[in-house]
């Protein structure tokens, strides 16, 4: 009898640790674990840092890394193999539909800045146009104190300028003599704040909303806010996408995992959160 219960005992131990071995080799073998980039545009960056958190959440073996990098180095990399995924905060153009395929997951704004002390509180289209282009030089000409309109633009490749001037030149963008063009978010708030008399423009987002002693002007009646941008009401917007290779073969699985996930409803409720900021 104790030879028989000493043999049962044994067998239930070996069971036992038979199940742990494949407890771990089945994690070991998981095709999604691993550490990925992604490499986008700033308008897109906070979209993509919510998917990635949430994705996370749900593949504790995959870490997604967001990275800012600007839409057309995004287009290129995604193209060449130098990221795992990228997105963009523009509509891709013709020639760019060949090289990686968009997947929407969303819009940001381009606000058009003052600095805060300013009392004017929104412009007219036209008005916004002819200030940039130098047709009005004079804060008075729309409403608010004398005094000379600095322009303030971002450079040309920035999303922020494309949707800016998608929207105010459709035709062709003029800007006056004596545009001051810069190349970041902090830069054109921190020159807005700095200057009584400034106007840019700035991704529209909690980030540019909140920053000290500037403020967004309504745009044809309506606020510049995350509000009238998540009901689509305000009109200065643009489309946020992640892009892939259109290669199959150069998508690696988590990437397609992530892809679906951004499209499904859990990834829908998890980009809902980015303009709850």
């Amino acid at each position: 009898m104790r030879k028989i219960l000493t043999c049962s005992v044994l067998s239930i131990a070996l069971l036992a640790t038979s199940g742990c071995a494949r407890t771990r080799t089945q994690a070991k073998a998981d095709p999604l674990a691993g550490v990925y980039l992604a490499s986008g545009g700033g308008g897109a960056i906070f979209h993509v840092q919510a998917l990635a958190a949430r994705f996370d959440e749900l593949h504790p073996g995959v870490v997604i890394q967001p990275e800012n990098v600007g839409s057309d180095a995004s287009i290129a990399l995604v193209q060449n193999g130098g990221t795992d995924v990228g997105s963009i905060s523009r509509d891709l153009k013709a020639d760019e539909k060949t090289k990686v395929t968009a997947v929407p997951i969303g819009a940001v704004g381009t606000a058009v800045l003052e600095n805060a002390a300013n009392p004017v509180t929104g412009l007219t289209s036209d008005q916004v146009r002819k200030m940039f282009s130098g047709e009005i030089t004079d804060w008075a000409e729309v409403g608010g104190p004398p005094g000379k309109i600095r322009v303030l633009i971002r450079e040309k490749t920035a999303s922020t300028r494309v949707a800016f001037e998608g929207y105010f030149f459709p035709d062709k963008p003029v800007y006056a003599d004596d545009v001051a063009e810069l190349h970041d978010i902090d830069q054109m708030t921190e020159s807005v704040r700095s200057f009584k008399g400034a106007i840019g423009m700035a991704t529209l987002e909690d980030k540019t909303l909140t920053a000290p002693g500037v403020k967004a002007l309504a745009i044809d009646g309506v606020p510049g806010s995350v509000a009238t941008l998540k009901d689509g009401s305000y009109p200065v917007r643009r489309n946020v996408a992640l892009i892939y290779n259109p290669d199959p073969a150069k998508v690696k699985p988590a990437i397609r995992a992530f892809l679906d996930f951004a499209q499904s409803p859990e990834g829908r409720r998890a980009l809902d959160g980015v303009n709850a900021q």
